[in-house]
């Protein structure tokens, strides 16, 4: 038996690698385990590991980070390693997976090379920017195996010393999750929400805090002039959180605002699909959003040198925040479409090509490939 392990550290990245949990729990000859940490830890985010550990519990095995603390980013990452570490160890793991950019990703990845274990590093070759960027190249240059969304990512890891032959296309795979029917509580939140557009904004991590404080005051204010209600998602704990959550306190009690910690994915995508719009920064603007055909409004510089070469339609990106309600009356106008393409289908037939025992086959130690 192999001995596969996935690292789940906020609520978002869990819909993007459940549809590769699902394709490899149907495989006979693997164990899949995943570990639960950072934001999914946290009562102040929705504790949203009880969902992952509901969701899966018939599936695999879960393991969750109980020691994780609230620190700094630094401090958080030190403790994810540690703790990956002896998962590691204790579950004799043969093969990593790990998502995208977050700090717990690069600590997993760490981990993993240091116990002679490979990577696989799904959504490689992304631009994020920020710290972002940095933290997801560094990742791919500790893992042996890379799932990418498109072309541009794939030259991206070639360009970065990467072999050709450990790049594998297969699409954004949040797109592939298996939606269901949000719970009873959650449907009735849902069905409360009339004429509304969603917002979420994330801290820049490498933006001044006076900037940061300024742009989502401004935004919050600009929002305020709007005809719109807004259902607003909290920001993820990355340093500056507090500077976003001081700017939502103001509005805590209007009514044009409904401030949310978290959705499980079900209810998140019920949600995505039936807003008027989305605004904000979050990566969901680029991914999820423009594939169900709902309008966006980008802010600021979290998604810089992203979505330039997607071409995506109903897509706006504004740095100056006068325009917002200029933008959102333009937005008005145009119609949403319905998508009807089977997504996942598409999905688990290119995995069966890619997951051969060949992939999971390979060294720790790399060369650089030089162009």
């Amino acid at each position: 038996m192999t001995n596969i392990s996935f690292i789940s550290g906020t609520r978002a990245d869990y819909g993007k690698i459940k549809p590769y949990i699902d394709f490899l729990c149907e495989e006979k000859d693997k164990n899949i385990f995943v570990f639960t940490t950072g934001m999914n830890m946290l009562k102040k985010y929705g504790s949203t590991y009880k969902f992952i550990k509901e969701d899966l519990k018939k599936k695999c095995i879960i393991r969750t980070d109980k020691g994780f603390k609230s620190s700094s980013t630094a401090i958080e990452t030190a403790h994810i390693l540690k703790a990956y570490d002896k998962h590691i160890k204790k579950d004799k793991i043969d093969f990593v997976f790990v998502h995208g950019d977050r700090p717990e990703v690069l600590a997993a990845a760490e981990a993993a090379v240091f116990n002679n274990v490979p990577v696989c590093h799904i959504e490689a070759g992304d631009f994020s920017g920020s710290v972002d960027e940095l933290i997801r190249h560094a990742t791919s240059k500790l893992s042996q195996r890379f799932l990418v969304a498109d072309e541009t990512s794939k030259k991206t890891l070639i360009q970065m010393g990467e072999k050709e032959e450990s790049i594998f296309i297969t699409g954004n795979s949040s797109l592939a999750f298996e939606i269901g029917q949000p719970s009873l509580k959650e449907l009735k939140i849902l069905n409360s929400y009339k004429n509304y557009a969603v917002l979420i904004y994330h801290p820049v991590t490498t933006l001044d805090q006076k900037k940061l404080g300024q742009e989502i005051t401004s935004l919050m204010s600009e929002l305020k002039k709007s005809e719109k209600e807004y259902v607003v998602i909290l920001p993820n704990n990355d340093l500056g959180s507090d500077i976003v959550l001081k700017a939502y306190q103001k509005y805590a009690i209007d009514e044009k605002f409904h401030f949310v910690k978290s959705f499980s994915f079900n209810a998140f995508n019920y949600l995505l699909k039936n807003a008027d719009f989305l605004i904000g920064n979050s990566s969901c603007g680029i991914k999820e959003a423009p594939f169900y055909q709902v309008p966006v409004i980008d802010i600021g510089c979290r998604q810089s040198n992203r979505f330039e070469h997607l071409g995506l339609s109903d897509f706006y990106h504004l740095d100056d925040l006068s325009t917002v309600n200029q933008t959102i009356k333009k937005i008005q106008k145009s119609k949403k479409k319905q998508v009807k393409y089977h997504y996942r289908e598409a999905f688990f037939k290119t995995l069966k090509k890619v997951f051969t025992d060949e992939f999971f086959k390979v060294k720790v130690q790399k060369t650089f490939h030089k162009l």
